[in-house]
């Protein structure tokens, strides 16, 4: 029984806290989830000597929250809504909050795994980053389609239209040229379809429509490949920022071959060696992309997960018993 621990009622506009009666006349306050407010919720908890707090994982409302809790030193457990559901019949803010006191002050609720603050500044611009790529993927889709309203069958001739000779050609016909010969001429000199193939895919009904749809789609792929970009930077200044825990630079680490155009602008391999000290894109299926993916999901200690099996588990590979 935990006799100085709270219960959080976590929402978008306001926290509902309740904590153990025998510390104070009204266990059950109401607090905005403005800055200041939040600071003042810390205070209260702080000022009755709470000691572990219990909150559920809605959206991103907790983060903040749960940040500054940690910083005051009060031991947090973000636990799994579906573990705290009240009762039928029991669903106000209110008797969620003392729900989750309940449940918390008996050791019923288990919590759930959060990194330290690097490594979810790390998560965050990687999981930004495969926002992005998706997003990318999906533009470049549409460009492919417009291409298709015209009867254009570049997609289809080019192993890539993202590439360097299908944005040349999607730029110049944005630009206005509509001359097949001159279109294939700016075919990369690596570009393995012949010209003359390339120049017959490039004629088709130029409807202001589908131009329209085609420099709509291409802008939104254009965005999104410059974001990637600015992202990429950012992640490089990050890494550099964290603590290295290899014993040199990875200079000599073996060569990897890219996975694709949506690889990182900087060593991906290298950076993950700094982090840990071992190559991890040494390990079957594993690459420099995936490696520090993998980083940015459950970061550089391993220490939570006591054995293989509790991290499988928790990874979802292995079936409910």
């Amino acid at each position: 029984m935990r006799d100085k621990a709270a219960g959080i009622d976590v929402g978008a506009t306001e926290h509902w806290i309740c904590v153990d009666p025998g510390l104070t006349d009204a266990p059950i306050r109401r607090f905005e989830s403005f800055t200041e407010d939040l600071e003042t919720a810390v205070a209260w908890l702080v000022s009755l000597g709470v000691t572990s707090v219990a909150m559920e994982a809605t959206g991103v409302y907790w983060r903040e929250l749960y940040m500054r809790l940690e910083e005051a030193g009060i031991e947090v457990l973000l636990a799994d809504p579906r573990r705290t559901r009240n009762p039928r019949g029991r669903k106000t803010d209110m008797q969620d909050c003392r729900w989750i006191w309940e449940l918390h002050a008996h050791g019923l609720l288990d919590g759930a795994f959060v990194p330290d603050a690097q490594v979810q500044a790390l998560r965050t611009y990687l999981r930004y980053r495969q926002t992005r790529v998706d997003q990318a993927g999906i533009a470049l889709k549409e460009v492919q389609r417009a291409l298709s309203l015209m009867n254009l069958k570049i997609q289809h001739v080019l192993a890539d239209i993202g590439g360097t000779s299908g944005q040349a050609i999607i730029t110049a016909i944005l630009a206005g040229e509509r001359n097949p010969k001159t279109l294939a001429r700016l075919r990369n000199y690596r570009c393995k379809s012949p010209v003359a193939v390339i120049e017959k895919s490039l004629r088709g009904t130029w409807r202001p429509e589908y131009l329209f749809l085609l420099r709509q789609a291409h802008s939104d792929y254009l965005n999104q490949v410059a974001a990637i970009e600015t992202c990429d930077r950012e992640l490089e200044q990050l890494i550099a920022r964290l603590p290295q825990r290899s014993p040199d630079d990875g200079d000599d680490l073996p060569p990897q071959r890219p996975t694709g155009k949506r690889d990182f602008s900087f060593d991906a391999q290298k950076a993950s060696y700094r982090l840990t000290g071992v190559d991890l894109s040494a390990i079957d299926g594993i690459g420099p992309n995936t490696a520090l993916t993998f980083l940015g999901e459950v970061g550089f200690d391993l220490s939570p997960w006591p054995t293989s099996k509790a991290f499988c588990s928790w990874l979802g590979l292995c079936p409910n018993p």
